[in-house]
């Protein structure tokens, strides 16, 4: 099982991390200069004011932050440093147990690569690390439920493919599926086969909830799809009965809070709904989502609350327990 020392900051459960912004800028700046990929600059210290971002940026700031960092997934083996590197980078923060997701669809799109290259450059940069590093590290595939062919003009999975994907690679360490993009598209019947098919092979489940359609959208993820995790999920402090829902049904909420207030979520982390949410009862957790674009970490997480918000060891502790038992692998 997990050990959790929360009070000293060691051995700590990150649940919501992606890959696309886990990407090393000194990384990114050698793969593109290797691969002759143009770049605003190629030094390090002018390519972060393009991509770690402070305050509260506009979305134009925040997409082009995204769209550099998709540079570096230029082959295989980049993807697989990539992915190295993102492990290693959390073992370093502290985190004992990580589950990683990444969009192999959508990877595999712009880099004009086949979705078995990224797949397999993906699970063996992981599975590299885990053997050189002192971190238990997973892989979470997500499906993008905004996008198809008729958007993407270009070969494209259905949902279902995409996790029937994850399935095969559930012995290489996936161990769930991630439903992600225009939430009005969740209820589908695509939608609803492909979580058939993660269900039936014992994935688990994680669903992005409340950006574009508010605390109904979360509603929406619990009832009718049977989510037991929401990632971000903030808006239910708007509705207490949805609220009670999340604690009826032991639904955890993979709370992001540096990426909240960088994507102007939230004004600043000091008015963060995560303490009144953790406070109601729900099963809260705390994660990086985009550590790179964030400038952040788990620990510095956790520090931010414990400073802005008041949070206890105990209540880190509390948080901790609840990632444990939210993790979908539990050995």
């Amino acid at each position: 099982m997990l050990n959790i020392i929360p009070a000293q900051h060691a051995n700590l459960i990150d649940l919501h991390r992606h890959l696309e912004g886990s990407v090393r800028i000194s990384t990114l700046a050698d793969i593109c200069r290797m691969y002759k990929i143009p770049l605003p600059s190629y030094d390090q210290a002018v390519l972060s004011m393009d991509i770690q971002l402070t305050g509260q940026p506009n979305s134009a700031a925040l997409l082009k932050a995204h769209s550099l960092l998709q540079h570096a997934f230029a082959d295989k083996e980049s993807i697989a440093r990539i992915a190295y590197e993102a492990v290693e980078d959390a073992s370093a923060d502290n985190i004992g147990y990580l589950e990683l997701r990444f969009s192999p669809e959508y990877i595999a799109h712009i880099s004009r690569l086949d979705i078995i290259d990224v797949m397999d450059g993906v699970t063996e940069g992981v599975e590299n690390a885990v053997r050189n590093f002192s971190i238990k590290a997973k892989l979470i595939v997500n499906i993008r439920a905004d996008l198809d062919a008729s958007i993407m003009k270009s070969p494209w999975p259905s949902q279902t493919e995409i996790a029937a994907l994850a399935v095969d690679y559930a012995e290489r360490g996936v161990v769930g599926v991630d439903l992600s993009g225009n939430e009005r598209g969740f209820h589908a019947g695509g939608t609803i086969d492909a979580l058939r098919v993660v269900k039936d092979a014992n994935l688990g489940i994680t669903i992005h909830a409340d950006k574009q359609g508010g605390p109904e959208d979360v509603k929406r993820a619990i009832i009718n799809l049977g989510a037991k995790r929401i990632g971000h999920g903030i808006g239910i402090i708007h509705n207490q009965n949805i609220m009670k829902l999340a604690v009826d049904k032991g639904v955890a909420l993979e709370i992001c809070p540096t990426y909240d207030v960088i994507s102007a979520e939230i004004p600043s982390i000091h008015q963060h709904p995560i303490r009144k949410i953790f406070d109601y009862g729900v099963n809260v957790t705390i994660n990086t989502d985009y550590p790179t674009i964030c400038n952040t970490g788990l620990a510095n997480e956790i520090n931010q609350l414990q400073t802005a918000l008041g949070f206890t060891n105990s209540d880190i502790e509390k948080i901790m327990l609840n990632a444990k038992s939210a993790a979908f692998s539990k050995n």
